[in-house]
């Protein structure tokens, strides 16, 4: 009985090393990439897919690669 429960204690350990090991994978725009500002006030995506991002240089269209500024 020893044995069994040993082993259960090593499988979930090891198990749960490979959960806890699962890095997200996050992408930071920034001026850098093309975006007009890195304050943003708002988010919204539209119907089409793109979206759109309210900053302090302007509205901007982001849709998926590239930024596109709209200023007044």
């Amino acid at each position: 009985m020893k044995k069994v429960t040993a082993i259960y204690v090593l499988l979930l350990i090891a198990v749960s090393n490979l959960a806890l090991a699962q890095q997200p994978n996050f992408i930071h725009y920034t001026t850098a990439n093309g975006l007009p500002d890195n304050l943003i006030y708002d988010v919204v995506k539209d119907n089409n897919g793109f979206v759109w991002l309210a900053t302090p240089s302007g509205l901007s269209r982001f849709d998926g690669e590239n930024f596109t500024s709209f200023t007044a």
